[in-house]
């Protein structure tokens, strides 16, 4: 069964991790680089070539990381894109941590950015899980007729950094 654009499934090529099962969490990655290990569920696989040649990881309708914050730390920032052409529009999505907001992302064009959200007061050192929500998914084989890619897709995120 193919999953609905409307739902954005959480099946698929999802990285399957349990959170209790990954190692201490760093202060953040880059695709291709260092990754993998603080990805929870809602990731697809490493890509390239689309908008450039950067490495990146497409996010399903939620994407869960985990991050080692402590005090002292400002802001997360998140090196993303979205196909906004065939989105029909911008991207919109959230960023949470722990469950609480920390900000709206609205991607306009398909290019890289840079979004960044400020943390709020650090008291001691732990690790938290962050969330991508997305408002905006697609499949691309219900926008592109050639494609026989049925993964639902949010956002694509190349780098998420603590500052």
């Amino acid at each position: 069964m193919r999953p609905n654009a409307n739902e954005c499934s959480r099946r698929g090529g999802r990285v399957r991790r349990d959170e209790a099962a990954l190692p201490e969490p760093g202060e953040g990655f880059v695709v291709g680089v260092s990754e993998y290990p603080f990805l929870g569920e809602g990731w697809h696989e490493r890509e390239t070539g689309y908008p450039s040649d950067l490495p990146y990881r497409a996010t399903q309708k939620e994407a869960a990381f985990r991050l080692r914050l402590r005090p002292g730390l400002r802001a997360l920032k998140v090196l993303i894109s979205a196909p906004v052409p065939l989105l029909g529009g911008p991207f919109r999505g959230r960023v949470l941590l722990e469950g609480q907001l920390l900000g709206e992302i609205d991607v306009a064009h398909e290019n890289w950015v840079i979004r960044r959200f400020a943390l709020p007061g650090i008291r001691t050192e732990r690790a938290a899980t962050l969330r991508i929500v997305n408002e905006t998914c697609f499949i691309p084989a219900e926008r592109i007729e050639s494609s026989q890619d049925f993964r639902p897709m949010g956002c694509f995120v190349a780098a998420v950094l603590l500052e």
